[in-house]
């Protein structure tokens, strides 16, 4: 771009800086990263750039904007709590990719930093000129306010999050494993992008395909439309967790529906845990009937150091062999040593998802759970 900013621009000369670049009729690849997401989009960068490498391409690099503040960022921190973002090059026609991790264990920053920080970045994008801009969030913040709590007077705050990206200029949504599938309809007339996880998770179990001794579980009937298609796709049997919310929200599990006789091993599925009660809750319940090992599928790891002691406990008393879960939200370190713990990375997964969209080619056909072998390299990265 430099080479033609002080230049009248001729056909010729257009043609030859586009050669330059990788080029959609959506414009020009642009990764994006906001301070949470920065290492996740490395990340994705890398994954990017490995694909190009194995499938012959002539580019070789992705571009990606990185920042003149600390740590690369491209966002500065004032004394007062504010915040602005600087784009560190000319994004005139690019079809930006904005990469937040809007829950990040590892910073010091609170989800409604990084979502405020994620609006004024997509904002900047915009008003400079981007074609298209799109979120891409490994965890779409405030997803278990797709709505209220019954009889109670409070707001719906995933539709608040969807207003804010679309005040912000945002046009698409790639989000990861929802925790409700009705928060699609909050972004229209965006494009809502939502990847439901079910292959990372049939991947991580393929061993225990077409097992008799194999039940999945679904920690809370809201799980028992993926629960269904997970089984499917390994070729055993599911129940469900009845569990419900007292008036002060305290958790009451009162047994599992479905067949769990005759079943030595579970496999439980689960979004997202903060506090890891379901899960406790979930592994007793199968424990008091007759399971002997557990093994725990979940997307999203949100608990700190305090849930620690209760993982362990599950491991030592309650027959939990594993617990596998992505960096959707980068969780603590002390979680990932854990000998039990398996983490995945999403980047290759979102490398493609970004493919996709920048072609305008299916972004479903690579995530059907019985693709047989797996598109994906799924190896434990804290291991």
């Amino acid at each position: 771009m430099e080479r033609v900013a002080k230049k009248f621009v001729t056909p010729e000369a257009y043609e030859e800086l586009i050669s330059r670049r990788m080029y959609s009729h959506q414009g020009w690849l642009l990764l994006v990263p906001c301070r949470a997401g920065l290492e996740f989009a490395r990340n994705v960068k890398l994954e990017y750039e490995r694909l190009l490498r194995e499938h012959g391409s002539r580019y070789r690099e992705v571009p990606i904007a990185i920042g003149e503040y600390e740590n690369d960022s491209i966002t500065k921190y004032f004394p007062d709590g504010e915040l602005q973002s600087r784009l560190p090059l000319h994004v005139g026609g690019a079809d930006a990719y904005v990469i937040q991790c809007l829950h990040n264990k590892q910073l010091d920053k609170s989800p409604n930093d990084n979502l405020m920080e994620l609006c004024v970045t997509i904002r900047g994008l915009k008003v400079n000129g981007a074609k298209r801009v799109t979120a891409v969030l490994p965890y779409l913040a405030y997803s278990r306010g797709h709505k209220p709590t019954y009889m109670k007077a409070e707001p719906t705050t995933a539709k608040l999050v969807a207003d804010e990206l679309a005040i912000a200029g945002c046009d698409a949504v790639i989000y990861y494993h929802p925790h409700a599938e009705e928060l699609r309809g909050f972004f229209e007339p965006m494009r809502p992008i939502p990847v439901n996880g079910l292959d990372l998770a049939i991947s991580v179990a393929r061993e225990y395909r077409n097992r008799e001794d194999v039940v999945a579980v679904a920690t809370d009937v809201n799980g028992g439309r993926i629960i269904r298609h997970f089984a499917m796709g390994l070729g055993v049997d599911f129940a469900i967790t009845d569990k419900h919310r007292n008036e002060d929200g305290d958790l009451e599990s009162m047994g599992i529906l479905g067949k769990t006789k005759g079943k030595r091993l579970a496999i439980i599925l689960e979004d997202e845990t903060v506090s890891v009660r379901t899960l406790y809750n979930c592994a007793m319940h199968l424990r008091e009937a007759g399971i002997e090992e557990i093994v725990m599928i979940l997307s999203h790891m949100k608990a700190d150091e305090s849930a620690i002691p209760m993982l362990i406990d599950m491991h030592e008393n309650l027959g939990v062999s594993q617990i596998n879960f992505t960096d959707s939200v980068a969780p603590k370190q002390a979680i990932l040593d854990l000998p039990f713990v398996r983490a995945y990375r999403l980047a290759e997964r979102f490398a493609w998802l970004i493919n996709h969209m920048f072609y305008e080619v299916s972004m479903s056909a690579p995530f059907w759970p019985n693709v047989d072998p797996p598109m994906f390299h799924d190896v434990p990265f804290n291991k």
